[in-house]
C-alpha cells in the first residue's frame, strides 16, 4: 500500500533513520527489510536517491539512534502525515514477515513520540498474549 506523503529534506533524513531504526528494532536487519526501504524512499522521491540520503542510510548506526531527534522534524505535519509515517514504519517491520516485541514496542514509542493517540498506536501494532502452558507432571 502506497502512504502519499510530501517531506522536506530534513524530514525525509529523519524518515532514513526511521526507517533503519525500524529495521534493526530487533536486532537483525536483513535484506527484505533493506529492500523495502529502497521501496518505501522510491515512492517517496521520484527520482534517484540524493547522495546525502544513500550515505545516511549507509552510515546507519542503530547504537547511536536517538527516537526524539528522529522524530523532531516529523512534530510539525499534519496528523494524517504521522498517521503516513507510522504506516512507512510499519512497511518496514513487516517486511520480514516475523513479528517481533520490541518492534512492536519500537512502532508503539514512535506512535507516542509523534503524539499519537492510543487509538492511533493500537492501528498500527498488533498484541500478542502469551499463554503459559500447564506445567509438566512430576513423576
Amino acid at each position: 500500500m502506497k502512504q502519499l506523503i510530501q517531506l522536506d529534506e530534513r524530514q525525509l533524513e529523519a524518515l532514513c533513520d526511521l526507517l533503519m531504526a525500524a529495521a534493526h528494532a530487533d536486532g537483525e536487519f536483513d535484506g527484505l527489510e533493506a529492500g523495502e526501504i529502497s521501496d518505501v524512499l522510491s515512492e517517496l522521491i521520484s527520482d534517484d536517491l540524493p547522495a546525502v540520503l544513500s550515505t545516511r542510510l549507509s552510515r546507519f548506526v542503530a547504537a547511536e539512534f536517538v527516537l526524539g531527534d528522529a522524530v523532531a522534524p516529523m512534530l510539525a505535519l499534519a496528523k494524517p502525515d504521522k498517521l503516513a509515517v507510522l504506516g512507512l514504519v510499519t512497511r518496514i517491520i513487516e517486511a520480514d514477515d516475523v513479528h517481533d516485541l520490541a518492534e512492536a514496542d519500537f512502532l508503539k514509542a514512535l506512535a507516542l513520540a509523534l503524539d499519537c493517540s492510543v487509538a492511533d498506536v493500537a492501528a498500527q501494532t498488533f498484541s500478542v498474549e502469551i499463554i503459559s502452558p500447564p506445567p509438566l507432571p512430576k513423576n
